[in-house]
Formats: structure tokens, C-alpha cells, sequence
């Protein structure tokens, strides 16, 4: 058994976006894997079996991936992992290229901030190496310059404001989500193998 930890989204086809990930899991990996929210992984003091495998959707290093690794100690099972950083830069590169200026819009962690925004910048230094571009951190959507992508997962709050604002055109990627699903699946197969 798997559990698929994710953020919450702020929009409900995120929940049916996990729950199709976890489905090719069952048919691809032929593993039995179940969609565990954030929100369950807070409220529940032991929200893992014992020995199971823990995987974590969570793009960065934060408050939140630091619970689900003690909630997994906590109940014995066994974390795998997290979205690799790499995974996250290449397929943004793919989806940006051609951008001159970039900025990459997130959600700021109120714990482990260093840690955030130590993976942040190595998205950032990524892109700008890769593409040759200017790379902007930001939290206000309404700052955002140039060709944008939304850092969150899942659609919610930031991408629908980012569309609102500056429009498809300028927002290149919504969200994570689509742009590194495939790479997904072959390295959460990766983590239950090792």
C-alpha cells in the first residue's frame, strides 16, 4: 500500500486530478494507492498504516512536507519521497522556452521558509541557466512580468487570479500538475522499488 499525501486544493478537479494519478498508479505500477490530503494528514494523529509507503506530492520543502514525514514516523510507515526538484525545473523548461522573462508564482511556507526558498532558487537558477531568461520569485500575482507559471500543484486561488490578471497567453503554466505527471508516475515507481 501507497498513500499519495497533497495539498488541498482550492479547486475541486485537483481532487479528481490525484485520484486519476493514483488510478494509473493501480493499473501501471499494480500497487494499491490511496489519495491522502494535507488536511487529513493534520487532523489525524496517526493517518498512515504501519509499514506502508508514504509518497509526497508537495512540489518544495516546507511545513507541510516536515508533517508528513513525522506523521509517517509517527505511524511507522515508511516515507519515499517527494516531487524532485529536477523533475519540476526540466518540465518547466520545456513549457517556457522561448520566454525571456519569467516569474514563478507560490504559495510562501510559514515553516522551514529557508528550505522553500533554497528549492525555489534552484528552480530559479534552473530556468535561468536553461533558457537563458530572467527568472522572478514572487507571491503577488499582481507583480508578476512576462511569461508566468503557477509553483502550486494543483489549480486553486493562484492560478485562477494569475488567468484573471494576465490571461492564458502570459500564464504558460497553470499549475504543475499536467506539465509533470508522466515523470511523476516513473519516479514514484522508482522510490517504492529502492
Amino acid at each position: 500500500m501507497i498513500s499519495i499525501v497533497y495539498h488541498d486544493p482550492g479547486d475541486e478537479i485537483g481532487h479528481l486530478m490525484v485520484q486519476d494519478l493514483v488510478a494509473s498508479l493501480r493499473s501501471y505500477l499494480k500497487v494499491d494507492a490511496r489519495a491522502v490530503p494535507m488536511s487529513l494528514v493534520e487532523e489525524e494523529e496517526k493517518p498512515f498504516r504501519e509499514g506502508e509507503m508514504v509518497y509526497s506530492l508537495l512540489p518544495f520543502r516546507g511545513g507541510h512536507l516536515a508533517t508528513v514525514i513525522e506523521k509517517a514516523e509517527a505511524s511507522r510507515a515508511l516515507y519515499t519521497g517527494k516531487i524532485p526538484l529536477e523533475t519540476i525545473a526540466s518540465s518547466l523548461a520545456r513549457q517556457l522556452k522561448g520566454c525571456g522573462e519569467i516569474t514563478l508564482l507560490y504559495w510562501k511556507a510559514k515553516r522551514f521558509v529557508k528550505e522553500q526558498e533554497e528549492d525555489l532558487s534552484f528552480i530559479s537558477k534552473s530556468l535561468e541557466e536553461t533558457l537563458k531568461a530572467h527568472v522572478t520569485l514572487e507571491t503577488n500575482v499582481e507583480k508578476a512580468r512576462g511569461c508566468i507559471a503557477v509553483l502550486t500543484l494543483l489549480p486553486g486561488r493562484v492560478t485562477k487570479k494569475a488567468l484573471e490578471l494576465h490571461g492564458k497567453d502570459r500564464v504558460k503554466v497553470p499549475f504543475l500538475f499536467d506539465i509533470i505527471k508522466e515523470e511523476l508516475i516513473k519516479h514514484i515507481r522508482e522510490a517504492i522499488k529502492s
